[in-house]
């Protein structure tokens, strides 16, 4: 980690509570950036373990290397303050227990200098810890991105970097929106910006049982219904009937066994089609491949079986070819069939 005292290229923003634990490994991965101008701002929110101990350890050996402690008010109070005592070009996020690839910082830095247009590029990701791991394909291009914020979040948040400008004008930046912080500030700066991902990964994101989006998991449900269902209004769509259980049913993340009226969910996700196709927002075909994978996922959500399959199947949003085939499969049998369709 460089010592320099001129303004960095880079600053990395971190909340952090009781996070001894990954530490660590965290600020291992920062240091062994292929690219050495960034700045540290550790924000603790109200810590009650040796985090702080282990933090300033760290603060006595590099200059660039800043802890900022606050009661524990959250996590959206504590990037707004790191974002407000940094000073880089671009800001990166980082949770203390995540891993960065060492060329994280070189490429994201890399791609945003060559599209002056972009103005926030997250990257693939891979999970770890507990529960299941592997390989997280995040949406490629401003087009995708934008279809998909209809449906949640596009990035893996401490993926991200952020140019500094984009940041101009946008109040906070980050909402006191318990558990949802990003996906609306992502919502908000769409309409100013353009939002990228790089189709490589760079970070590894830690699963276990403290994470701030486990615990608060009802609270960022509520808080992405809401954006969502505020971004539908934008484009005209009024939700008919039972709003609450049609959002929830064409999540990215819908509950199992969570079963909403059917031929209002066609009806929804088609009226997407029609409305956000035409509007000049994204194109049709992306919007079009969100809702049939929303489409998808409502139905495979009632679990196997005939009846799911005969539901799935009825609707042209079911699409045709192998993809659709093996959903078809899946949804009569339960079984997972490996298909051959490259992801677009």
């Amino acid at each position: 980690m460089p010592t320099s005292t001129a303004r960095p290229l880079i600053s990395v923003v971190m909340p952090v509570r009781n996070g001894e634990s990954w530490l660590p490994e965290c600020m291992e991965s920062l240091i062994r950036q292929t690219v050495r101008d960034f700045e540290v701002i550790v924000v603790d929110d109200g810590s009650t373990d040796r985090t702080i101990e282990v933090l300033n350890v760290w603060a006595r050996q590099f200059d660039r290397f800043r802890v900022i402690q606050q009661k524990p008010v959250g996590v959206a109070v504590a990037l707004n303050c790191g974002i407000e005592a940094s000073s880089g070009q671009y800001i990166a996020r980082m949770d203390a227990d995540d891993i960065a690839l060492p060329e994280r910082f070189a490429k994201q830095v890399e791609f945003l200098n060559v599209r002056p247009h972009v103005g926030v590029v997250g990257s693939w990701f891979e999970t770890f810890g507990v529960g299941r791991s592997g390989l997280v394909k995040t949406p490629i291009g401003d087009d995708a991105i934008r279809a998909r914020l209809l449906f949640g979040s596009p990035f893996a948040h401490p993926s991200v970097m952020l140019r500094r400008s984009a940041l101009d004008g946008v109040s906070g930046p980050y909402s006191l929106k318990r558990g949802v912080e990003d996906f609306d500030l992502w919502t908000r700066l769409s309409r100013s910006t353009k939002l990228d991902n790089i189709p490589k990964v760079l970070l590894r994101y830690r699963l276990h049982s403290m994470q701030v989006s486990q615990a608060e998991l009802s609270h960022s449900e509520e808080g992405a219904l809401g954006i969502r269902r505020d971004l539908l209004r934008s484009f005209g769509i009024s939700l008919v009937g039972n709003e609450r259980s049609l959002l929830i049913a064409t999540s990215l993340s819908p509950r199992i066994g969570y079963e909403a009226d059917a031929g209002a969910v066609e009806q929804l996700l088609k009226l997407i089609v029609s409305k956000v196709g035409s509007s000049g927002w994204c194109s049709r075909r992306v919007v079009l491949k969100e809702c049939r994978d929303a489409w998808w996922r409502s139905c495979k959500n009632r679990g196997p079986g005939r009846e799911s399959d005969r539901i799935f199947a009825r609707s042209s949003l079911a699409g045709r070819g192998v993809l659709s085939l093996v959903r078809r499969t899946r949804l009569r049998w339960g079984i997972k069939v490996q298909s051959t369709r490259k992801q677009s």
